[in-house]
């Protein structure tokens, strides 16, 4: 797997993988971290819109209580 583009968090050390515990994780576009270990693979994004329906309900049920104070 080739990726495009590697954008390191920071120039003088690299950011902890969870998964091989190897200082290669680096950000890839603009939310996405990478690991640079080959064997490993890990990679997450961290764009925050993955609330899904969960997050949605939350929300409403945060309203319901805040109108419910007033």
């Amino acid at each position: 797997m080739m990726l495009a583009e590697y954008r390191p968090h920071h120039d003088h050390e690299g950011l902890v993988c969870p998964r091989c515990g190897k200082r290669t994780v680096v950000l890839h576009g603009d939310s996405t971290y990478v690991c640079l270990d080959q064997q490993c693979g890990f990679r997450h994004d961290v764009s925050g819109n993955g609330g899904g329906p969960g997050g949605f309900i939350a929300a409403f049920f945060g309203v319901i209580f805040l109108f419910a104070l007033l």
